[in-house]
């Protein structure tokens, strides 16, 4: 019975000090990735800022140019209404060689 009580506890302490090595080992690899993670969530910030910003640019312009065309239909109705008509003629000629 001894010698299994001792096999027992020779046991026990293999598994505490194997534990206990890779809590350590956790702990290190968690210390070393922390700056890591940091650097990383600091440049994501600075992408979604720049992404944000971008897009607040890209609603100016779409208001802009609709503004514009708008003004444009209003001034001159006769040329835009050649001009869509033209473009329409042009898309379908494009269109139709394209399926043949």
């Amino acid at each position: 019975m001894t010698n299994t009580n001792e096999i027992s506890q020779a046991v026990t302490r293999t598994v505490e000090r194997a534990g206990h090595s890779l809590s350590d080992a956790f702990d290190k690899a968690s210390d070393a990735a922390a700056p890591a993670l940091k650097s990383i969530t600091g440049v994501a910030r600075q992408a979604g800022d720049a992404l944000s910003h971008t897009g607040e640019q890209l609603r100016d312009a779409q208001y802009n140019v609709t503004h514009a065309c708008r003004g444009y239909v209003r001034d001159k109705p006769m040329t835009s209404l050649g001009i869509a008509v033209g473009v329409g003629f042009v898309l379908g000629c494009l269109l139709r060689r394209r399926q043949d």
